[in-house]
């Protein structure tokens, strides 16, 4: 019964994040701040149109983060010929322990350490995904396990309707 308990409230929170998130989409993006990035070229983000962002709040605390890192690498490979930029915002407070996990995942995307976008797009749990479109509209935000996380992406960079 414990178990139960313990299950059903971890299920509510999650429902409870995704729910808080969603209350985004549709609207432009809130401002993207970096404390710091730790990867080359990082591109220009006061520009926000143009291209497609995947946007993930990560930390290397999380087990959960860590375990999703090959998963965005293969999508970064996948969409590198098309208009997606892949950003890793990372809640570590130090960038060492973030350098050495990029040396050891072999990311193949911008990281930075964030100084509060989290708190820009009301993240309530790591790792989120934003999914942001070519006008700087969030399309999807969600945990990046979720169904409509790479629909999102194609979405995104399909073209637009008139």
């Amino acid at each position: 019964m414990k178990y139960l308990t313990v299950s059903v409230l971890i299920l509510m929170a999650l429902a409870a994040v995704t729910c808080r998130a969603n209350d985004l989409v549709g609207s432009k993006a809130p401002q993207i701040n970096i404390s710091q990035w730790l990867t080359d070229n990082p591109p220009d983000l006061k520009n926000p149109t143009g291209k497609v962002r995947v946007i993930d709040f990560w930390a290397t605390w999380c087990g959960q983060c860590v375990r999703e890192i090959p998963h965005f690498v293969q999508l970064c490979e996948k969409y590198k010929s098309m208009e997606v930029e892949f950003i890793a915002l990372s809640q570590d407070k130090s960038s060492a322990n973030v350098r050495k996990m990029i040396n050891e995942k072999g990311i193949n995307y911008h990281v930075a350490i964030d100084n509060g976008s989290a708190d820009n797009f009301d993240v309530g749990g790591y790792p989120t995904v934003v999914v942001i479109d070519r006008t700087g509209k969030i399309i999807w935000m969600g945990f990046p396990w979720l169904t409509g996380f790479e629909k999102a992406i194609t979405q995104a960079l399909a073209p637009a309707q008139s």
